[in-house]
């Protein structure tokens, strides 16, 4: 649905623990839109076992949301991407934790979004290596775009690195759509709605680099398409 991979697919409910068993592939996919509340997700991945977790979230809710990536096996591997769409008064509470028990695995979490009015967002991501978790790869970052000088984000990335043989990455990073780009698209043609959609499913994009079948991409222009926005 989310990923071109034939796999099992698996949707997500609010207080879940999985477990994903030595060499198997599983596609999760979990969306947000009206459930306000308490989410947890767990997932345990054993040797050579993957991954691929698509989290959406939408709309104006209170919810609070963890996720806990264990892996437990070598080679196991997850892949993990956030996308979300905030208005009105939405206030959501996100923690991630991507923690390395054994060596040769590798993880990553990249959370992006949008957000308007008063919308606000606090994202935790911890990453955690442990002493026996040699040649471990794992990334993280947090992106979003604002339009509401009300909208308020706080993203809090740590590290905790046991071992010295390993690759992590984190980041975060929060602004507006750059004026000097709208103003070069509407020079070229576009209307200023037409340039700032453009560029919203452009930062969206940086997400989903390998999707291209049709059902994962109508998915993301329904959950995710802006909305009419005011000049810059």
């Amino acid at each position: 649905m989310m990923v071109a991979h034939d796999m099992p697919i698996v949707v997500a409910t609010p207080r879940n623990s999985y477990t994903i068993a030595a060499g198997v592939t599983v596609q999760m996919v979990h969306m947000l839109a009206s459930q306000d509340g308490e989410h947890h997700i767990t997932l345990q991945l054993h040797e050579k076992s993957q991954c691929f977790y698509r989290l959406i979230i939408t709309g104006n809710q209170k919810i609070s949301l963890t996720i806990t990536l264990l892996l437990k096996g070598a080679h196991a591997s997850a892949e993990c991407i956030g996308l979300y769409n905030l208005n009105g008064a939405a206030q959501v509470l996100v923690t991630t934790q991507q923690i390395h028990e054994v060596q040769n695995t590798s993880s990553s979490f990249s959370f992006h979004g949008i957000m308007y009015d008063q919308a606000q967002l606090n994202y935790s991501g911890l990453i955690h290596i442990d002493a026996q978790a040699q040649q471990s790869t794992a990334l993280q970052s947090n992106k979003t775009l604002l339009f509401s000088d009300h909208a308020r984000v706080h993203s809090v990335p740590s590290l905790q690195v046991l071992a010295n043989k390993v690759h992590c990455a984190h980041g975060s990073a929060v602004g507006r759509l750059d004026k000097e780009m709208v103003q070069f698209l509407c020079g070229r043609g576009l209307s200023l709605h037409a340039a700032q959609e453009l560029l919203m499913y452009g930062f969206f994009a940086q997400s989903f680099p390998d999707i291209t079948d049709r059902d994962s991409l109508a998915l993301i222009d329904t959950v995710l398409k802006p909305r009419a926005l005011e000049p810059l």
